[in-house]
């Protein structure tokens, strides 16, 4: 077994969530070992056992404070997840670890853990199964949304005292773009979702199918009150950015976003 540690960035705003997302850890994953590192503002909530709150103080972005847990943290493998990455069913520690072990044997820096089931990432095959290489050609190949990280290359990544991720993201976009075709030898993409991602909230607000998924698992509506349901149209919008992002290609999906682009406000231009 390959010991890691667990980072969750929570503003202080979100704290609520994990209300929700320790509910569903505790149900489906019993046998964590590895602790967690909340990074918050100045607040906590009541946690369960080996879990750590890291009052960063306000004025931080999430990838600073991430770099302030990490003065804590002495193991050699970290996976980052969001407040809002509920895990909704049973966790297979021996398929993680004997990922891990693969991964340390193999010196990979970054594995992606929430699995959309993109195509594009299954071109590359490792010798383990489900685990592929990160296709440099693929929108979101790389992504700082649920993953294990090598801690030096995290390090590495985020030198800059300044850095945040949305400029990394961007940055990791537009290279996309302009990369030749082939694949990131250290980084990958684990297709098997070890932990079945089902990813809360958008825009500060519930996704209504995760909202439904939590009425259906009997989570009190009190835990749910403080924040709305995502509208309709915002609904409807994010349901298509999924499709887009698992069934078009990136060339095509650039495509589709210069000609929309006149007409709908996007974050990037990649």
């Amino acid at each position: 077994m390959i010991d890691y540690s667990i980072i969750i960035d929570c503003p202080d705003e979100y704290l609520d969530i994990l209300n929700v997302f320790f509910i569903f850890c505790e149900k489906n994953w019993p046998t964590r070992k590895s602790k967690i590192f909340i990074t918050s503002q100045n607040d906590e909530i009541k946690a369960p056992n080996n879990v750590e709150f890291v009052k960063c103080g306000k004025g931080l972005n999430s990838i600073q404070r991430t770099k302030e847990a990490l003065k804590l943290i002495k193991t050699k493998y970290i996976l980052i997840i969001d407040c809002d990455d509920i895990i909704s069913k049973k966790v297979d520690d021996k398929s993680i670890d004997d990922m891990l072990i693969y991964a340390e044997k193999n010196k990979l820096s970054y594995i992606q853990v929430w699995s959309l089931k993109n195509r594009e990432q299954r071109k590359y095959k490792t010798g383990f199964k489900g685990l592929y290489y990160c296709n440099k050609k693929a929108r979101y190949s790389r992504s700082l949304m649920a993953n294990f990280w090598d801690v030096e290359e995290f390090l590495n990544v985020f030198s800059s005292d300044t850095d945040d991720g949305w400029t990394v993201e961007g940055k990791w976009l537009k290279e996309a773009q302009t990369e030749t075709i082939g694949h990131y030898d250290n980084y990958c993409y684990y297709d098997l979702d070890p932990f079945n991602i089902v990813h809360a909230v958008s825009k500060g607000k519930w996704i209504r199918k995760a909202y439904r998924f939590f009425v259906k698992n009997k989570i009190e509506k009190d835990l749910l009150a403080k924040r709305d349901k995502l509208s309709l149209k915002l609904t409807i919008k994010y349901n298509v950015g999924m499709f887009f992002y698992r069934h078009i290609s990136s060339k095509t999906y650039l495509r589709f976003k210069k000609i929309f682009k006149k007409f709908v406000k996007t974050t990037t231009d990649y």
